[in-house]
């Protein structure tokens, strides 16, 4: 066994606030000669989390591979932890290292896919986990919490103005925007219901957002879907459809970021 160091790797739009999404893990292992990074490819757990405030995601797509491309050219100059806790030290731009922790290491290579899998994809639920309950009944479950209480509303009618109709919102949270949360199943087997779908919820969505309301002000609409175990595309292809329209979407396994976002950035609802 080799001794090494690891670093997660981290969007942090504010550091500030000190509010941060992995998207990467970095290992060094001195004895094997080894440094490296590996990034997400996706930026789903970003845009769940951080929505509409993230950067152009062209741009953090940059910020990743320049951070890839910069430890690739000073693999020489980074061979040990005091370099490593330096070039930490010295990022300054939104993708940002965690100071390094110590790990015992057997193959580098192999470790640096496990503590991938660990600490920056996202966390895999069993199917009975998944399918124990409804969606929606998972959903009053998660935000009954007592610590978000405060920053909830329930129960709303809104009117969607270009369509002539009114939408039933269980739940809602104001950050500047009053987000509506609605629960949403996509489990049909064919990929263009799925996708009809999301095109009359991306309508919708656009309407409210574009149309203030009289009562609650700006709107956002945003979707807790729930998607097939074998549905690997259809939650990218409709949150692509959907944040075009400015609506936000959550599949059932995101529940938590949802959650860490109303806390971080929901308004009690007293306030205006």
């Amino acid at each position: 066994m080799s001794k090494g160091y690891f670093s997660l790797v981290q969007y942090c739009p504010d550091f500030a606030r000190q509010e941060a999404v992995n998207v990467g893990v970095l290992l060094l292992c001195p004895e094997q000669n080894f440094i490296k990074v590996r990034m997400v490819t996706a930026n789903n757990r970003v845009r769940a989390l951080f929505g509409d405030e993230a950067d152009d995601y062209r741009d953090l797509n940059s910020m990743k591979h320049s951070l890839e491309t910069r430890v690739r050219v000073a693999a020489e100059d980074l061979k040990t932890l005091d370099a490593l806790q330096t070039f930490v030290q010295t990022r300054a731009n939104r993708i940002i290292l965690t100071n390094p922790k110590p790990i015992r290491i057997g193959n580098a290579g192999d470790d640096l896919n496990a503590l991938y899998e660990e600490l920056v994809t996202e966390p895999k639920k069993s199917a009975s986990q998944q399918g124990a309950k409804p969606l929606r009944q998972r959903l009053d479950e998660v935000l009954a919490a007592e610590s978000l209480k405060p920053l909830l509303r329930k129960k709303l009618s809104i009117r969607v103005p270009k369509l002539n109709e009114t939408l039933e919102v269980p739940y809602a949270y104001q950050n500047g925007r009053l987000q509506l949360i609605q629960a949403v199943e996509f489990t049909q087997k064919s990929g263009a219901k799925q996708t009809t779908h999301a095109c009359r919820l991306a309508v919708e969505g656009r309407s409210i957002y574009q149309h203030s309301d009289d009562e609650y002000g700006d709107l956002q609409l945003n979707i807790v879907g729930d998607f097939r175990d074998d549905d690997k595309d259809g939650p990218d292809k409709l949150r692509d459809i959907l944040s075009d329209y400015s609506v936000r979407l959550y599949t059932q396994h995101q529940l938590e970021d949802l959650t860490r976002e109303i806390t971080a950035h929901g308004k009690p609802i007293s306030e205006k």
